[in-house]
């Protein structure tokens, strides 16, 4: 009777474990949905797109995938035609204003001359969150992103403020 009761005690501590687990994944999968975020945000970076509209020839991809757990993001950045780059950044903006930066994506040192390739790749958790998204959640990046808050901008020396630029969403 007490070899019973041991299996019994033991089987619910597992039945426990598990429901957390599917618990904590089922939590992490409705923030997706709720958002209505698949696991990943790209956007196509051109002169049109920055505010004011530049005549540059150059363009860009950006890349965010959301890791499972969703509290990283890793990102690629690649440009074709740029020359002298000085920064990269997530500023928080409508496609029709500009903002603060809240995510830095590339600060240098510069690229002086043309450069087309991968200019940055690398991980955003909430630590690397600035301006109004300091202090919140990658959920917070995210439901910013799905509202149409965020662009990705490229700046340069000819353009200091940005020569090319795609919206998030």
């Amino acid at each position: 009777m007490r070899r019973i009761g041991f299996f019994a005690l033991v089987g619910l501590v597992l039945l426990a474990i598990m429901g957390s687990q599917a618990y904590s994944s089922n939590t992490k999968e409705k923030v997706k949905e709720k958002l209505n975020i698949r696991n990943s945000i790209k956007t196509t970076l051109t002169g049109k797109h920055e505010v004011p509209p530049t005549t540059s020839n150059a363009t860009g991809t950006a890349d965010f995938r959301i890791n499972k757990d969703s509290t990283t993001i890793n990102y690629t950045l690649h440009v074709s035609n740029l020359a002298d780059i000085t920064g990269a950044h997530v500023h928080y903006g409508m496609a029709d204003s500009t903002g603060p930066v809240v995510v830095n994506l590339f600060t240098g040192p510069a690229k002086t001359g043309p450069f087309t390739g991968n200019l940055a790749k690398g991980a955003i958790t909430a630590a690397d969150l600035g301006g109004p998204l300091q202090g919140k959640t990658i959920a917070d990046f995210l439901a910013a992103a799905k509202a149409g808050n965020l662009y990705v901008n490229v700046h340069t020396t000819a353009n200091p403020n940005g020569e090319i630029r795609g919206q998030l969403k």
